[in-house]
């Protein structure tokens, strides 16, 4: 279990408001993430075992793992990117020119844009996931369904200026956008 994945809801608020790097926005963004993709696993709940959508019942049972799995990464993520970034803010502590900074400094930045990447990826399968559920699954809970979508999204975009905030920190001008490019893709249209 991650430590984050530790605190209680209340804690998380109080940790995340406490004038301190970590946790930040990457970890809000694997919290909430989480949090969307445990309302679309309640969905299945209320959906698996129904004799009306048994015809689905292997997909519907599929999915409720799949993103019970991607939950526990979510939350995975954020202890990640808080570790990343604490990295990267000791680094820039270190005056420039630093042998540590200078020999540390893309590994760490590229830790610090790995963890909101893969939580970008994350959301982009469950929201592919919750796309696919509309109708397989109880439209007495649609709008659950539809608040874990945007519970995904918010996570995806608050992920997104994780890595945003970072990527001039990237040296080499083709890695650059290579990351851009791979974020854009998994990235709703229009954002």
């Amino acid at each position: 279990m991650s430590a984050l994945a530790e605190l209680t809801v209340a804690e998380l608020v109080e940790a995340l408001g406490a004038k301190e790097p970590v946790p930040g926005g990457g970890a809000a963004a694997g919290a909430v993430a989480a949090i969307g993709m445990g309302l679309a696993r309640m969905v299945l709940a209320y959906t698996i075992d129904k004799p009306k959508f048994a015809k689905h019942a292997s997909a519907n049972n599929s999915d409720y793992q799949t993103l019970g799995d991607l939950a526990e990464h979510a939350l995975s993520l954020a202890d990640a990117d808080a570790e990343a970034y604490a990295a990267l803010n000791a680094l820039w502590k270190l005056p420039e020119g630093d042998d540590q900074r200078e020999t540390q400094w893309e590994d760490v930045v590229e830790a610090a844009i790995e963890a909101p990447m893969r939580t970008i990826e994350a959301c982009l399968d469950a929201l592919e996931r919750c796309d696919a559920m509309r109708d397989r699954t109880n439209a007495m809970l649609r709008s659950d369904l539809n608040g874990a979508v945007n519970l995904l999204v918010a996570a995806q975009l608050t992920a997104a200026e994780n890595v945003l905030v970072n990527l001039p920190s990237v040296r080499d001008e083709d890695r650059r956008a290579e990351i851009q490019a791979a974020m854009d893709a998994m990235l709703p249209e229009g954002v």
